[in-house]
């Protein structure tokens, strides 16, 4: 058996090289060694092997989990000082892990998702209605409040005006700063985190997290002694909550999933409808059917009509192949040497499924540089070929819900608006930013008015 071959430039050199555009990264390493390569970084002391092929990964998952253990490193310790100790995201106790995943698996699938539908559809009205028609706009900025008023309202029940006006601002600020070229990179580095006052990065962002903290608990208190079980919000749910010894969450493992959602839930779905918005108009034949397709709902298409459409699904399913919004997914940490694909793996290394490179294999997704949403209504793929949000049982919780937010907002600015994409001198590029994969200019656009729609004769949609 042999190990997998890799760059052999310096750990430090890699580290960075990793840190500016693990993307870039990874395709260069992948071209020059393959889909399974040996790098070596500073947050292991061993190797990490970086794995673009869909059948290794689905041995680690499935035949071989017992060789493997989650990596309980800086993959993790870079979001907890943002979401705690108690977040699906930092938990390490596998017990636990499955203890928080039972208790929040209802909130984001079936009839839950249909009562947050009719929400999602009309914050995104109220924000669209605010352009004017003929100004330009960046689609990034524009979803990412579309989609941060959502999940205040889903997981809150809380509308403008409200407690939510604070909080917001606090998480935005946060977010954005942590995710700023530049200013996140204490993120990080653990070496940079010295609390030197508020004006220093990491004194900045304690300052802000820790009003952060205290809105939360006080609302979860206030919520607690005066609970109202008939709404339907995501925080009442988790108050509500028992597992399957009777016992509630506490309030530091609700504050810390509460921090989950909102973190998982604005700027990944943002960042991946104005992705979606970005490859429809830039490709006029799959912008012309989607909207044939859309106009045969009628004028105000309901929350549920768009979430199940087929094509809206197509085109979202390919948005999340051509930019998954994480690179990669679950590393996992060899326990006991194994062998994957003829490769022997030793104790200590890391293993980094990266979604990007399986989704751009040309032996899965032919012309996978071209946006085609029907390739997702020609065939299925495995849950080890597409991998967007995480491979089989390790898929992320919120992925459905994501899918739905994105639908439904897609949906309803295609359905009810006009816009038109502003050209640039290049095709936009992916760029990590923060946590999430981001278009590197932003998506320009121009809002053009109402849309008024007229029904389309069937045989329009085949076209």
């Amino acid at each position: 058996m042999v190990l997998p071959n890799g760059p052999k430039t310096p750990g430090w050199l890699q580290t960075l090289q990793w840190n500016i555009d693990c993307i870039e990264y990874a395709e260069t390493a992948a071209q020059r060694y393959g889909d399974i390569f040996t790098g070596k970084f500073w947050f292991n002391a061993e190797p990490a092997v970086v794995i673009g092929d869909p059948r290794a990964v689905e041995q680690i998952f499935t035949k071989l989990t017992s060789y493997f253990d989650p990596f309980i490193g800086e993959s993790r310790d870079l979001i907890r000082p943002l979401v705690g100790d108690y977040s699906l995201l930092t938990l390490q106790d596998r017990n636990h892990y499955q203890r928080h995943r039972k208790l929040l698996m209802p909130h984001f699938h079936g009839e839950r998702l249909q009562s947050y539908g009719q929400k999602i559809c009309q914050v995104t009205q109220e924000f669209m209605q605010e352009l004017t028609p003929g100004t330009a706009f960046d689609a990034c900025d524009v979803m990412g409040d579309i989609s941060m008023e959502s999940m205040f309202q889903v997981v809150f029940g809380l509308e403008k005006g409200s407690t939510s006006s604070r909080l917001k601002q606090l998480f935005i600020d946060l977010l954005d700063y942590i995710t700023s070229p530049g200013k996140g990179i204490f993120m990080y580095l653990p070496f940079l985190q010295k609390d030197l006052g508020a004006w220093s990065p990491w004194g900045y962002f304690k300052g802000v997290k820790a009003e952060i903290d205290q809105v939360l608990y006080q609302e979860i208190a206030h919520r607690r002694q005066n609970l109202d079980s008939d709404r339907d919000d995501i925080l009442t749910m988790l108050l509500t909550a028992h597992d399957e010894e009777g016992q509630p969450m506490t309030d530091e493992e609700i504050h810390s999933e509460l921090l989950t959602f909102l973190t998982s839930g604005y700027k990944p779905i943002a960042m991946a409808t104005a992705w979606a918005l970005y490859w429809v108009h830039r490709t006029p034949p799959v912008h012309q059917k989607l909207l044939n397709h859309l106009s045969q709902l009628g004028e105000n298409p309901n929350s549920m009509s768009l979430a199940q459409h087929p094509y809206l699904k197509a085109v979202c399913q390919e948005t999340m192949r051509i930019n998954p919004i994480v690179p990669i997914i679950s590393p996992q940490k060899v326990k006991s040497p194994v062998e994957v694909m003829g490769y022997q793996l030793e104790p200590g290394w890391i293993v980094i499924p990266c979604n990007y490179l399986i989704h751009h294999r040309e032996d899965l997704y032919p012309e996978h540089d071209q946006f085609k949403p029907e390739r997702f209504l020609e065939r299925d793929y495995s849950a080890y070929e597409y991998v967007p949000f995480g491979p089989g049982m390790r898929r992320c919780l919120g992925s459905e819900f994501a899918y739905f937010e994105m639908k439904l907002v897609l949906g309803t600015i295609l359905s009810h608006y006009n816009l038109e994409l502003v050209e640039t001198a290049r095709p936009l590029k992916p760029k990590v930013k923060g946590f999430v994969v981001a278009p590197d200019q932003g998506v320009k656009m121009v809002f053009k008015g109402q849309r008024h729609c007229q029904s389309l004769p069937a045989e329009a949609l085949v076209s």
